[in-house]
């Protein structure tokens, strides 16, 4: 099976940033946002369950709409926390394409045939959903 997982909202507790997301989407400036995602911490049951399936044998993708400018900490971040995909698992939005999140997410992965989606928002389930893929909505609790 092929299991692709969103990283904000859903391995991190990203929550406590979300103060800067109304500001970055006026402004259209995220760095700060996403350079406060290193401080995240781990979305614990969550992240044992994608260590699990990977234990199991499937293979795992992490799919994620921060831009890939931040690819060394986030990279870092999972490893850390216990995602030990490899570079190329790791499948992020080019700095300068700034689609809405679904659209991205459907195209970051289009080259795959995934099994199964894991990301917090309802949107992105639902559009993967449509197309024929099982989806797990997370909502952490923190």
């Amino acid at each position: 099976m092929l299991v692709a997982v969103d990283i904000d909202h859903t391995l991190r507790l990203s929550h406590w940033r979300d103060e800067h997301i109304e500001w970055a989407m006026e402004s259209g400036e995220w760095d700060t946002y996403h350079s406060l995602g290193i401080q995240d911490k781990p979305a614990t049951q969550i992240i044992e369950l994608v260590v699990a399936l990977h234990r199991a044998g499937h293979e795992i993708y992490v799919v994620t709409a921060i831009p890939r400018k931040w690819l060394r900490p986030v990279f870092s971040w999972l490893h850390k926390h216990g995602i030990k995909v490899e570079q190329d698992h790791l499948l992020m939005r080019a700095d300068d394409n700034f689609r809405p999140a679904v659209e991205l997410k459907q195209e970051l992965v289009a080259h795959l045939d995934v099994d199964l989606f894991i990301d917090d928002r309802e949107d992105v389930c639902s559009s993967f959903a449509s197309i024929g893929v099982t989806t797990l909505q997370v909502r952490l609790v923190s």
